[in-house]
């Protein structure tokens, strides 16, 4: 009996009795709760090793945070306590918003997307979620356990409950760390290691996914005041493998490269060199040089997803320039942290953005020699680019003047009306394009041909309310049935088609409508629509827009009058923004380094039909895999064997951190430089040897007529 009593009074007294046990309870199942909550509502898996680690981080920091507060009074304590449970529920019940309406979780890092929240706030509270409210299930359940239990406890031994703690976070800090370095307690199949998502938080689904929402938060904090440089474990090996046959588009010579690589003292410039080296150069296919010296029109539209080329009855100029150019149907614009100006970014450089924040504004200062402007700016031609609002978000003028634009019109510039409260009132894509055929009237074509790079602004959010343009051809959809956000995003589409119309007909006009190709493709799809209701875009589609990123898939067309190919129009492979530019400097014929692309010519024999997305999925013809979860979804029988999976997934992960690390060490701009100073230096040589072979050539010619010399004289003397 006595030992009973010891026993029951050990466990009691100290996982109730005790006021730091008691507290480190509450707190712990607090957090883990609103953690229990965000998963459930992503659909991560609760049973295996991710759990448990956020399990033990939980454990650590709430045996932490608990010592502290045991050396406070009982009511400061539990409202300190309280706090901290609200603010977690808080920013858990954030999180998820966030995510629900820019599609990336908000990163503490940066501020990029913070203008975009504030400027649409009404929207972004209109589309939360009542689930997402759950998350402060936990903060209530506490506060009523700290209102109706009233119980005195005890505290422990100061020097004893400091060692028990130093003791326990120890333990658990170690086995935590084990579970975050050894390998074999991760999926194969994930895209990047948990060592590398801990110290950088670089894919935020996948680190929520692997260490919980308090866990990215704690990292994404760590990382804003002591960042982590993003690396990867993967091997660059050299795969290229070719025929005495094949024919390659111009680049960097291996030479240079070998000379770069040799004498490169920076580890990461030198893992990209050696990286972009050996990536497998371009060769010469029957699309190369097509449309050699005709010129180019870029549009990139905004929110344009694929209604607008299924409903060719309301819009018949992109249906022209769909039925008579080439279209990929399964071509995708992955919405992210960013992503107007992202997916800009990444048809401009053929680089994958950095996934939550708006790369090309955080780096502005980068310059990129591979852009589409450099490129072509190479082959003579005047380059601009053009965009009917402000600078409000992005920094357009700095950014594409350093990828090489001649000139950046901005709506002020273009002398266009316009509203900073450009929620309701955005501007008119017609009167844009109208003036944009003024400028290509000031150009000098007799110097060079013309590329232009032009961003259309109507068919913007909102659709939820009032606005010129949404309600501009609203009457053109009645008695079709469709949802009112649907019929407001048409009419904002048949402005952006009416623009199009006033282009080709101007270009026409004008004669150049035959030397001018068109290339068109959707910043992202129309996400303000869907924010609260998900069902409403999949209504009017022809494939449902909730599974396996089909919402990301939108038009992309390459349009030229004398395209004359009958088969294919419409291209089955799946590809995104980053394939634009490599596909255009093919057909071009430009001169450019292949290898420093990370997209691929969508004409190139060897292309590999693949979508990748922010957070590390993919998919192709055979299926969808999803990298949260590290799970492979197929559309047919076929089946890919864990080591291709692995191989693929390596590949994107090999593509993403690199595009990273080339963004952040402005790694363009110094291989630039490089290669620009052994050019000088080679020029220096071959000065010097031209030099040296003419003094050569004076000292025989000296040497020749002193021995002529010589001889006379001895000549002479024998006579």
């Amino acid at each position: 009996m006595n030992l009973w009593n010891k026993f029951k009074n050990m466990i009691i007294t100290n996982l109730y009795d005790n006021t730091y046990v008691f507290n480190f309870i509450l707190f712990f199942c607090s957090l883990l709760s609103v953690e229990l909550i965000v998963r459930l509502i992503n659909g991560y898996t609760i049973v295996g090793f991710a759990f448990l680690r956020i399990v033990l981080l939980l454990i650590i920091t709430c045996y932490i945070t608990t010592f502290f507060l045991n050396f406070c009074k009982s009511s400061i304590r539990k409202v300190i306590t309280a706090i901290f449970v609200f603010i977690g529920s808080a920013y858990a019940c954030f999180q998820l918003g966030f995510l629900n309406y820019i599609g990336v979780y908000a990163s503490i890092q940066n501020s990029s997307q913070a203008g975009a929240v504030s400027d649409f706030f009404m929207d972004f509270i209109k589309s939360f979620k009542l689930i997402y409210l759950t998350t402060f299930i936990p903060f209530v359940a506490l506060v009523l356990i700290y209102v109706f239990v009233k119980k005195r406890f005890y505290r422990n031994n100061r020097f004893r409950l400091m060692l028990s703690t130093i003791v326990m976070v120890s333990l658990f800090g170690c086995i935590y760390y084990e579970f975050i370095t050894d390998k074999s307690y991760q999926n194969p199949l994930q895209s990047i290691d948990n060592e590398q998502l801990f110290l950088t938080a670089s894919n935020s689904s996948l680190t929520v996914s692997e260490f919980g929402i308090f866990g990215y938060g704690m990292t994404d904090l760590r990382n804003k005041f002591f960042p982590v440089e993003v690396k990867t474990n993967l091997m660059v090996t050299n795969k290229n493998h070719y025929s005495s046959n094949d024919s390659f588009m111009s680049g960097i010579d291996d030479s240079m490269w070998q000379y770069l690589i040799n004498t490169e003292e920076d580890e990461n410039y030198n893992f990209l060199n050696n990286y972009y080296y050996n990536r497998r150069k371009a060769t010469v296919n029957d699309h190369t040089g097509l449309f050699k010296d005709k010129n180019l029109i870029v549009i990139m539209m905004e929110s344009a997803n694929d209604i607008f080329i299924e409903y060719p009855e309301y819009f018949p100029n992109i249906a022209k320039l769909y039925n008579g150019g080439w279209s990929w149907e399964n071509f995708y614009s992955p919405k992210n942290g960013c992503s107007t100006l992202n997916n800009e970014f990444s048809g401009m450089t053929s680089l994958y953005s950095i996934n939550d924040i708006c790369t090309a504004r955080e780096y502005s200062d980068n310059s990129y020699f591979e852009s589409i402007f450099s490129v072509f700016k190479d082959s003579s031609y005047n380059t601009f680019s053009a965009h009917d609002y402000t600078e409000h978000y992005y920094p357009r003028s700095k950014i594409h003047a350093n990828m090489g634009s001649d000139h950046y019109y901005g709506v002020e510039e273009l002398g266009m009306e316009y509203n900073y409260n450009a929620v309701r009132n955005w501007g008119y894509d017609d009167e844009f394009t109208a003036k944009v055929l003024d400028i290509i009237d000031t150009l000098d074509t007799t110097e060079g041909n013309f590329m232009s790079w032009l961003t259309t602004v109507s068919s913007h959010g909102l659709y939820n309310e009032y606005s010129k343009t949404g309600n501009a051809f609203y009457s053109m959809t009645e008695g079709r049935g469709f949802d009112i956000q649907i019929r407001r995003y048409m009419s904002k589409l048949k402005i952006l088609d009416n623009a199009l119309g006033v282009l080709i007909n101007g270009l026409e006009s004008r004669g150049l409508l035959d030397d001018t190709v068109i290339v068109l493709y959707g910043d992202h799809y129309p996400y303000y629509i869907d924010n609260v209701d998900k069902s409403i875009l999949p209504s009017v589609m022809s494939y449902d827009t909730r599974v396996d990123h089909n919402f990301d898939q939108v038009p992309f067309i390459i349009y030229n009058s004398e395209i004359t190919e009958e088969s294919p129009y419409i291209y089955t492979d799946y590809a995104s923004n980053i394939n634009i530019l490599p596909t255009i400097a093919n057909l071009f014929g430009l001169k450019y380094e292949t290898r420093l692309y990370n997209g691929e010519d969508l004409f190139s024999d060897s292309y590999q039909s693949l979508a990748v997305f922010p957070d590390g999925s993919w998919k192709n013809e055979y299926g969808y895999f999803d990298a949260p979860t590290a799970s492979m979804k197929y559309y047919s029988s076929f089946e890919y064997t864990m080591e291709e999976l692995k191989e693929i997934n390596d590949l994107v992960s090999l593509k993403l951190t690199t595009s990273t690390m080339t963004v952040k060490s402005n790694y363009f701009a110094h291989l630039k430089e490089r290669i620009d100073l052994r050019m000088q230096e080679l020029d220096k040589l071959s000065e010097d040897a031209c030099l040296m072979t003419e003094n050569t050539l004076y000292l025989e010619a000296n040497c020749n007529r002193n021995e002529e010399s010589d001889s006379e004289t001895k000549e002479e003397t024998i006579e």
